[in-house]
């Protein structure tokens, strides 16, 4: 009997035990706490951009059918530009002919431009480049005006260039060349004829158009040389030129106020030095001689047999009678 009754108050005890079981608290586990690393995600996952001074990329875009009547930025007497970098800027400063979506993407690229208004011709604008030199971005402008006289033709147009999104400022570098004529050699004080003379040049004249006046002298022995002259406005000739066979010689009195003045080649020889000499005559207006009132530019060109020596001019004055 006594051996059920202990094995009866055993069981109470497992049952009560059990069920009246406490939790341990904090202050009987020694926690210890977990400290999670911040990590700087900006820098490990954004590389940030790097700027390397020099060229910057871009591209022209044509935006032909729309006129602009925006904001200007004033470059010079003859050119303006401007800076848009939103759509919004976009079409508040457009308007076009049609619905257009500008070839920019504004939330990556700048759209950037210049006007430019040329007095005559030849007189020439254009964007050489962009650079940067991390403080600023610069759009190159690249401005000739002509030598002496040019052609009475008002001419203007326009570039459109998208270029990078940036946070430096951007600004407009203007170069101005003056009276550049490739090939052009001043005349200064004529050569004493040379004393020793061992031999002569054939040369003829040619038909040359100079739409560009100048006060000097020209040497073309390529073709390279003869398209760079075209194309700067200079010169023209109708007659075709073997610049294998042939150099092309040219010499032009600037521009003068008057009638009266001519320029004429009367020989080419070969000095003991080997240089070729170029034996030319200009002629003033003698003193009571009548003259036509407008301005001229007196020159001559001709062809002669090709040389790579040096070339030098031996120049005098016709005498008034």
């Amino acid at each position: 009997m006594k051996g059920k009754i202990i094995i009866l108050l055993l069981l109470l005890f497992i049952f009560y035990g059990c069920n009246n079981h406490i939790s341990p608290t904090a202050d009987d586990i020694n926690i210890i706490p977990t400290v999670t690393p911040i990590s700087n995600t900006t820098n490990q996952n954004t590389p940030q951009a790097v700027c390397t001074p020099g060229d910057v990329s871009y591209r022209f875009v044509n935006l032909s059918n729309c006129s602009y009547n925006g904001s200007l930025i004033k470059i010079s007497n003859n050119i303006d530009g401007f800076i848009i970098s939103s759509l919004d800027e976009f079409n508040n400063s457009f308007a076009c002919t049609t619905t257009v979506l500008p070839p920019v993407d504004f939330s990556k690229e700048i759209l950037a431009g210049i006007f430019y208004r040329m007095p005559c011709q030849p007189w020439s604008v254009e964007i050489t480049g962009v650079t940067t030199d991390c403080k600023e971005v610069s759009v190159n402008i690249n401005e000739i005006q002509p030598c002496g006289m040019c052609l009475t033709v008002y001419t203007e147009g326009y570039y459109y260039i998208v270029i990078d999104k940036t946070t430096c400022p951007i600004n407009f570098n203007l170069e101005v060349n003056k009276c550049v004529t490739p090939g052009f050699t001043p005349i200064t004080t004529p050569t004493p004829e040379p004393t020793c003379i061992t031999g002569k040049l054939n040369f003829e004249p040619i038909s040359m158009n100079l739409l560009n006046c100048f006060s000097g002298c020209i040497v073309i022995r390529t073709q390279e040389e003869y398209e760079e002259l075209i194309f700067a406005g200079v010169l023209f000739s109708t007659d075709v030129i073997d610049f294998n066979q042939k150099m092309i010689i040219g010499i032009s009195m600037g521009m003068k106020l008057t009638g009266g003045y001519y320029v004429t080649i009367t020989d080419v020889e070969i000095d003991c030095d080997n240089n070729v000499v170029i034996k030319y005559s200009e002629k003033s207006p003698c003193p009571g001689e009548v003259v036509t009132q407008v301005v001229t530019c007196p020159y001559t060109f001709i062809t002669v047999d090709k040389s790579d020596a040096p070339v030098i001019f031996s120049g005098s004055e016709v005498p008034c009678n």
